[in-house]
């Protein structure tokens, strides 16, 4: 998300601390299983490490461990992460890298002044620290155990910046890998926070109504009264989690060209694409009011193409997106290349496989011959930058059913 130092389409820039560019969105395409899915589904692992590793106890195995299948020799081999975040116009790094049982390294800095400055550094159960931390270290080093991180470790115990680090990813991270099986629960987290934020749902009815797809209205009532809807997501209370809110929808239609009248849809009976749509709309204006950041896979599943380059160009539109949300999305939606879409091309990546079937993920702006006057959609089409199925002319024979 760097601007690289090509010219253009400036408005998809934001400018956010002092020498310091993002971009406000990017599109990632690849052939089926070049590995779109496999680039987020690592973001929302160290998401979910970073929150909630200083909830292990002794003895605990870390479930995100997941070497390279496709090599032998990476079996039993840490796996690594590393990530560089803006809080506060301050840039700060974090990496770390865990085995099935432990963590094998660590390290947190940042850049207060300019220059990179260590907060600490850990080799298994050795740790360094810099001139920066605060905190009680000898204890805070005694009481974190193999399988945690010491990030979350010392965030819980009110290490300021670690604390804010930790509070980044839980308030400003919003990643989806979006499937048809997540659905129903993506709809009913998006109803819970339209419930408590009457802000947010004139904002997703305005939305709504300007797509066009006849609901006048929605309503959303609580089933569970009582019940603690983040309680049961934290216990993965599934009747909870899928069934805590209904959600309803108002149709209206004229009767004989006298009155409306108005019919109530369950969200159940609304078209997958409409049902996408209240699933993802609450998500995209909690970002946008908070300055998050915003990762869908599938993008393009159920949702008309000016659909999803309307999304996009709201993320791109400075009046809109004050506070420098990002979004980024996994799609095979090529009308997104189009010219009309305004995007640069560092917001263009592609996933291939090479040879050993390791992704490699790489922005138009690093291919050479790329400029911008050529239509990017035509020839991501025709394969000219990869990220295409390569398919094959196959014979095939049918036996003759008698």
């Amino acid at each position: 998300m760097v601007p690289a130092k090509i010219k253009g389409h400036e408005e998809n820039i934001a400018h956010v601390a002092p020498k310091i560019d993002v971009l406000k969105s990017a599109v990632i395409y690849g052939a089926n299983a070049s590995g779109k899915s496999n680039f987020i589904k690592a973001i929302s692992v160290l998401d979910k490490l970073i929150k909630n590793s200083s909830e292990k106890i002794i003895g605990e195995t870390f479930s995100e461990y997941e070497p390279f299948k496709l090599s032998s020799s990476n079996q039993g081999k840490p796996i690594a992460f590393s990530i560089d975040i803006l809080i506060d116009k301050i840039q700060y790094h974090y990496e770390v890298q865990i085995l099935e049982e432990s963590v094998k390294s660590e390290r947190l800095s940042f850049f207060p002044h300019g220059r990179e400055a260590r907060l600490f550094e850990r080799s298994e159960q050795d740790f360094i620290f810099g001139d920066y931390f605060k905190g009680p270290k000898k204890l805070l080093a005694e009481i974190t155990t193999s399988n945690q991180l010491f990030l979350s470790k010392g965030a819980l115990n009110n290490v300021k910046e670690f604390g804010k680090v930790v509070k980044f990813f839980q308030s400003n991270f919003l990643s989806t890998i979006y499937t048809d099986d997540s659905q129903k629960g993506i709809l009913q987290i998006s109803a819970y926070f339209l419930k408590r934020n009457d802000y947010l749902k004139n904002r997703v009815r305005n939305f709504i109504n300007s797509l066009d797809i006849g609901i006048s209205d929605f309503k959303i009532e609580d089933n569970m009264p009582g019940v603690d809807f983040i309680e049961g997501l934290k216990r993965k209370n599934n009747t909870v989690a899928n069934n805590k809110f209904k959600f309803s929808t108002s149709h209206s239609y004229d009767n004989n060209k006298r009155n409306k009248q108005e019919v109530i849809f369950d969200i159940g009976d609304e078209s997958d694409g409409t049902q996408k749509l209240f699933a993802i709309s609450p998500i995209i204006f909690l970002a946008l009011e908070n300055g998050a950041i915003l990762i869908l896979d599938e993008f393009e599943r159920s949702l008309h193409p000016h659909v999803s380059k309307f999304i996009i160009n709201i993320f791109n539109n400075s009046e809109i997106n004050k506070k420098g949300a990002q979004l980024i999305v996994a799609t095979h939606d090529v009308t997104l290349l189009s010219e009309s879409s305004n995007l640069r091309r560092d917001q263009i990546w592609i996933v291939e496989k090479n040879k050993q079937g390791a992704s490699e993920l790489f922005s138009l702006a690093d291919m050479k011959g790329v400029r911008d006057n050529i239509p990017f959609e035509k020839w991501y089409m025709s394969g000219r930058f990869g990220g295409v199925p390569n398919i094959e002319n196959l014979e095939l024979e049918f036996d003759n059913a008698e």
